[in-house]
């Protein structure tokens, strides 16, 4: 008999996708990261669902990223642009630049 292990997601996934990139930008091991488009956008009144049924939306953008050894400072993050037209992209980035620093602040 097979069962199927899963867990309990927050439905808010582009949160913890944006969570993990500012988490690595502050401890300086990114060296370079941009967006790609991925499984396209959901919303919360008209949300996807994973296999068990638990909601999520998103913005449906995935994140690429360069991981470095050496430290580097957040000026220094170069950006993989492949597509200038990507809805939100430039916000994003901004967001996670004011977290980083919010955080740095702490």
């Amino acid at each position: 008999m097979w069962n199927l292990t899963t867990h309990e997601i927050d439905p808010e996934v582009d949160d913890s996708r944006d969570y993990l990139i500012s988490d690595i930008m502050s401890v300086q091991g990114l060296s370079k990261f941009g967006y790609v488009k991925g499984v396209g956008e959901a919303t919360p009144e008209n949300p996807r669902e994973i296999m068990l049924g638990d909601q999520y939306w998103t913005d449906g953008l995935r994140a690429v990223m360069a991981f470095s050894e050496e430290a580097i400072a957040m000026d220094e993050i170069s950006f993989f642009i492949w597509d200038f037209r990507m809805k939100g992209v430039g916000e994003i980035i901004e967001k996670l630049q004011s977290e980083s620093a919010s955080k740095d602040e702490k």
